[in-house]
C-alpha cells in the first residue's frame, strides 16, 4: 500500500489530500492518506518536536511516498480594519526579508524538516535528503483556502476572495463551516466536493500567497514524488 503521510489538525488531512492530488493531476486513490494528528492548542516548539517524530515514523515505519506537514498560521489581526500587511505576532513567510525568521512557522518547520531528513536513511528506500516533504502553513487557517475556493465557485461571493486578510480562530471557521468545529462528515460533505468542483484549483493561489507557496513546493517536488512512487512500486513486486 502506497501512502502519503499527513501531520496536521483534525480532519485537515482529507482537505490537504484532495488538494494535493488535484495539484499533482492524480486521482485521490493513487495513494492512501495516513494521518498523525497534532492538537490545535500546542505551541510552535511542541509542534516542531512532534513533527520531527512524525517524520521519522512516516519514513521508517510507514515508508510514506511523501509527507505533508501542516499547521495554521493563526494570526488574529483583522487586516481589513488595520491595513497592516500581517499580524506581527504571527508573521507571514512572504512578508519578511532575508533568510530564516525565528517567529515564522514556515521557516521553522522547513528548517526542522531539513535537519531531520539529513539523518534518515534506510536500505531500499529514498535517501532522507531526497525524500519529498511539503511544508504548508495556511494563512491564517485552512478555512481561508476553502473560503477562497467557495468565492471562486458559483455559491460564493467576492467577500470570500478576501479571506486571507481575515483573522484566524473560531470566527473564520464559522464563516465557512457555520460551526466552530467540523466533523469528518461535515468535511466530506462541504469541503471535498467544493475542491473537486473547481475548474482550476490553482485559482486559489491568485488570492492566497500561502496557497501559492504550496503550489510552488508541489511543482518543485513533482519529480521526487514520482521517483519515490516508482521505488515503492518496485519494492512491492
Amino acid at each position: 500500500m502506497i501512502c502519503i503521510g499527513y501531520h496536521c489538525e483534525g480532519w485537515d488531512h482529507l482537505i490537504l489530500h484532495t488538494m494535493l492530488c488535484r495539484l499533482l493531476d492524480r486521482g485521490e486513490d493513487f495513494a492512501v492518506p495516513q494521518v498523525i494528528r497534532v492538537e490545535h492548542c500546542l505551541n510552535v516548539d511542541e509542534v516542531l518536536s512532534l513533527s520531527a517524530k512524525a517524520l521519522k515514523k512516516f519514513y521508517y515505519q510507514l515508508r510514506s511516498l511523501a509527507v505533508v506537514l501542516a499547521v495554521d498560521n493563526d494570526g488574529r489581526e483583522d487586516l481589513r480594519k488595520t491595513g497592516n500587511l500581517q499580524d506581527l505576532n504571527h508573521p507571514r513567510h512572504w512578508a519578511h526579508e532575508g533568510g530564516h525568521h525565528g517567529c515564522c512557522k514556515q521557516c521553522r518547520l522547513t528548517g526542522m524538516a531539513e535537519t531531520t531528513r539529513e539523518h534518515l536513511h534506510m536500505t531500499g528506500f529514498v535517501p532522507g535528503p531526497q525524500w519529498p516533504v511539503v511544508i504548508t502553513v495556511p494563512v491564517e487557517a485552512i478555512e481561508t483556502w476553502l473560503l477562497i475556493a467557495r468565492g471562486l465557485s458559483r455559491e460564493g461571493s467576492n467577500a470570500d476572495l478576501d479571506a486571507e486578510r481575515r483573522p484566524g480562530g473560531s470566527r473564520l471557521k464559522m464563516d465557512f463551516w457555520g460551526e466552530p468545529f467540523a466533523t469528518r462528515a461535515v468535511v466530506e460533505e462541504q469541503a471535498l466536493p467544493l475542491i473537486r468542483s473547481l475548474d482550476d484549483i490553482h485559482g486559489i493561489a491568485s488570492y492566497s500567497r500561502s496557497f501559492q507557496l504550496l503550489v510552488d513546493q508541489v511543482d518543485s517536488l513533482r519529480d521526487r514524488i514520482e521517483a519515490s512512487e516508482e521505488l515503492l512500486k518496485k519494492s512491492y513486486l
